[in-house]
């Protein structure tokens, strides 16, 4: 979703999306590219999406670095809270 994009499309993301959890489906948005997007989505009940802006596609060893990576710095963010 873009700024410019009409109130009808939002409309039809919104229905799409209570139509899948009326139907007990689990929504998850693709090509999510911008925070102004999420929050929509998140706003329209819609938790889960995928696309650019959590990454680009990449290798598996890529992968695995990445969530490696994300593991460490949540684990290192839970401590600090802890600490501090």
């Amino acid at each position: 979703m873009q700024q410019s994009d009409s109130p009808s499309k939002r409309a039809i993301i919104h229905t799409i999306i209570m139509l899948a959890k009326q139907l007990n489906l689990d929504v998850i948005a693709e090509g999510v590219e911008t925070e102004q997007q999420i929050a929509f989505l998140q706003s329209a009940g819609c938790s889960r999406i995928q696309g650019y802006y959590i990454s680009k596609p990449m290798s598996r060893a890529d992968l695995d670095l990445w969530l490696q990576q994300s593991i460490f710095a949540s684990g290192r963010q839970a401590s600090q809270s802890l600490i501090g």
